[in-house]
């Protein structure tokens, strides 16, 4: 029994048929490796966000560097920066472990 060319053909068009996007089968390959991939991704991004928002806390949003905006604003008068400055300097000594408010 002899294969001919058009059967060869026909076997060729049935392997790679599951291959394409249009056929059954492959959505659910695909999504499990998109599942797969997600994982780290996720991870990585999740991390990215906690560096960003340490690194702007740190530079932007901690009390040393609110005071020395303050201190340097030319707009702020030398009162307002004063007590600013206190307030925060009185907020830094309640935050520090250790300390209790009576002191």
């Amino acid at each position: 029994m002899a294969v001919t060319l058009e059967q060869r053909l026909r076997r060729r068009k049935r392997k790679t048929r599951s291959f394409c996007g249009c056929c059954r089968g492959y959505e659910g390959i695909m999504s499990g490796a998109w599942l797969i991939a997600a994982i780290p991704g996720t991870v990585m991004l999740l991390a990215a966000i906690l560096a960003l928002s340490a690194l702007v806390e740190q530079h932007f949003l901690s009390p040393r560097s609110m005071i020395l905006g303050v201190v340097r604003a030319r707009r702020n008068t030398p009162e307002y920066a004063e007590q600013f400055v206190a307030r925060q300097f009185d907020r830094l000594l309640l935050e520090q472990p250790g300390r209790s408010a009576d002191r």
